[in-house]
């Protein structure tokens, strides 16, 4: 997640949801991977809360200090337009564990666009996304 402006207290913050891989899943030679290029999704701007995005520091803190699976919605529940949601926990359908969950990201713009993307971390992803926006 990227910064691109803070506005006003009311208006919150805008960000840009942006998501690569450059792992090159299903690749199978050398000589394909390297015409391959990275899989790239971005979303912007979504509105987030400023103190939603306060309350998930804090929460991944909490995590960090005692594996608290959560999910919490960044936008306005009263922004019918679009909506952001992020979860960390254990997750069935990954090999994952309450010291390795998985990151869900989820975003809704309007009826047409749905983005969602999710990944397995551990303390030392979770460490730094708290430290990069502290």
């Amino acid at each position: 997640m990227t910064l691109l402006s803070e506005r006003s207290s009311s208006s919150g913050l805008l960000l840009r949801l942006e998501y690569w891989d450059e792992s090159n899943w299903g690749v199978t030679s050398r000589p394909d991977a390297e015409m391959t290029p990275a899989l790239r999704a971005a979303v912007e701007p979504v509105r987030v809360d400023k103190s939603a995005l306060l309350n998930l520091l804090h929460r991944m803190q909490a995590w960090l200090d005692g594996a608290v699976e959560f999910e919490l919605e960044l936008t306005s529940s009263e922004d019918a337009e679009q909506s952001m949601w992020v979860r960390i926990g254990p997750d069935a359908r990954f090999i994952s564990s309450s010291d390795k969950p998985v990151f869900e990201v989820r975003c809704r713009r309007g009826d047409s666009l749905m983005l969602g993307f999710a990944f397995v971390v551990d303390q030392s992803c979770i460490r730094e996304f708290i430290q990069d926006r502290s």
